[in-house]
């Protein structure tokens, strides 16, 4: 999955490997992924080859699946898993940084919400959010990493997930510190996150 250009105000938040499914896990290569704001509030993340070239664009889908591939190419279960958490944790942090630079984008009332909207729809999920005094519920549907994993032919949806949720878990410790995110056990194309006071 490719997405369009959005203009030269885009900032580098991370680099990482990634293997090649087509050429047996052998060849690898490095990828940027950057951030932007597309002008209308919305956050966009994206993973671009290192050489800058705009035809190698993909996104944020593809980067957790292409990193997944990447940490099964030489780790047990345990350990591949282990490492998606913690590139899904930097991205979260670098997020979080990039957010608080930008708080427009965060708007007023309930910044950690907000904060998980707009990376879920970076992901291009859909999402609703439900907030009370003391609580938050953020129902998705439609989130496409199956389906693109389908397209690429990338098939370590788990993994993905895994980096998703470790991704949002540090972004929401960063935004908001007292507040803890809790997801659901299963998660496919729709599921349920909650945001509730420490």
């Amino acid at each position: 999955m490719t997405i369009q250009s959005l203009g030269p105000a885009s900032e580098h938040l991370y680099q990482y490997m990634v293997a090649s499914a087509d050429m047996y896990y052998a060849e690898m290569e490095q990828r940027d992924i950057l951030v932007s704001d597309d002008r209308h509030g919305h956050l966009q993340m994206w993973g671009q080859d290192t050489s800058g070239d705009p035809a190698t664009k993909v996104g944020l889908c593809q980067v957790l699946l292409e990193y997944g591939l990447y940490c099964c190419c030489s780790r047990n279960e345990t350990e591949a898993r282990i490492q998606m958490e913690k590139f899904g944790e930097e991205i979260g942090h670098q997020t979080a940084r990039y957010l608080k630079a930008n708080p427009h984008l965060l708007g007023a009332g309930h910044p950690a919400v907000r904060a998980v909207e707009q990376v879920l729809g970076s992901l291009g999920a859909h999402t609703s959010a439900k907030i009370t005094k003391s609580s938050a519920r953020i129902v998705v549907t439609e989130c496409p990493v199956e389906n693109t994993a389908k397209c690429c032919g990338l098939t370590d949806i788990e993994l993905a997930h895994c980096g998703m949720n470790a991704l949002c878990r540090a972004l929401v410790a960063d935004i908001s510190p007292k507040t803890i995110l809790g997801m659901s056990p299963e998660i496919g194309p729709e599921f349920i996150l909650s945001l509730t006071p420490a």
